[in-house]
C-alpha cells in the first residue's frame, strides 16, 4: 500500500473549503443517480501514510467490478451508496461469455474475422454484431462478443440465451447454397466432411471431428422442394 492510497474516510457535517484530489480508494467506480445530502458529505480523507486530505469536493477513483482478480471488489459502489447516491443494478458488460457446449474448447485461440453473431431468446432475435470473434477454453470473446455482453447479461436474467454464429454473413441463402453445391461437385470423390475445408477454412479442423458421415460428397445434391 502506498502513501497515496486511501486508508479511512471521515463523514462529518462540516468540511474545509480547499479543493483537493484523492486517489486509490478500493477498486470500484460508483454511478450517482442523485446528489448526496450534506449530512453525508465527506469532511476528511486519511491516506495510508497518515496524511490527511481536507476538501469541499473529492474525486475518488475506484475502478470497476467486472474483474475481482485485479482487486476491483466493488467498494466504490458501497461507498457511494453510504453517501446517499443511487446505484443502478450492476450487470456484467464488456466481458467474455461462458457457454454450455464443449466443442469450442477444440477451437480455443482461434480468431474469426468478418463473422456475424446473433443473440436469440425465446426464438426471437434480440441483437447482433458483425466483426471479429475469438474462441476461448470456456466460450467466446473478441470485439463483437464484448460489445454484446451487456445486452446478454440483461437477457440472462429472464432465461436462457442462444447464440448463432454466421461464418459467411456476406452470402445470402442462394449464394451460399450455390457455393456448397460447387464444392461438392469439385470434391465429389472426397468424404462429405473433407469437402467442407474450402468453405470453413481455419475453423474446419476443429469442427470436422464431429462429422462422421462416410458418404462421398458426389452423392449429395440440391433437393427439390
Amino acid at each position: 500500500m502506498t502513501d497515496s492510497e486511501v486508508k479511512k474516510i471521515i463523514k462529518e457535517p462540516s468540511f474545509a473549503e480547499a479543493p483537493a484530489f484523492a486517489e486509490g480508494f478500493g477498486k470500484a467506480r460508483a454511478t450517482a443517480g442523485k446528489p448526496a445530502g450534506k449530512k453525508n458529505r465527506l469532511s476528511k480523507i486519511i491516506l495510508s501514510g497518515g496524511r490527511e486530505v481536507l476538501a469541499k469536493n473529492y474525486i475518488i477513483c475506484t475502478g470497476g467490478k467486472s474483474y475481482p482478480g485485479t482487486g476491483s471488489t466493488g467498494e466504490g459502489y458501497k461507498l457511494a451508496k453510504e453517501l446517499g447516491h443511487t446505484i443502478n443494478k450492476l450487470r456484467p458488460a464488456l466481458v467474455p461469455l461462458k457457454i454450455k457446449e464443449n466443442w469450442p474448447k477444440r477451437t480455443q485461440g482461434l480468431s474469426l474475422k468478418n463473422v456475424k453473431l446473433t443473440v436469440f431468446q425465446n426464438n426471437k432475435k434480440q441483437d447482433s454484431r458483425f466483426g471479429e470473434m475469438l474462441f476461448t477454453h470456456f466460450g467466446v470473446s473478441g470485439p463483437i462478443v464484448l460489445d454484446l455482453s451487456g445486452k446478454i447479461g440483461e437477457l440472462l436474467e429472464k432465461g436462457e440465451v442462444k447464440l448463432v454464429l454466421d461464418l459467411k454473413p456476406a452470402l445470402d441463402f442462394q449464394a451460399l447454397d450455390k457455393r456448397i453445391q460447387s464444392d461438392f461437385s469439385e470434391y465429389s470423390n472426397k468424404l462429405f466432411k473433407n469437402s467442407l475445408s474450402a468453405l470453413l477454412h481455419i475453423l474446419y479442423p476443429a469442427l470436422s471431428g464431429g462429422l462422421s458421415n462416410p458418404t462421398p460428397s458426389g452423392r449429395y445434391s440440391k433437393r427439390a422442394g
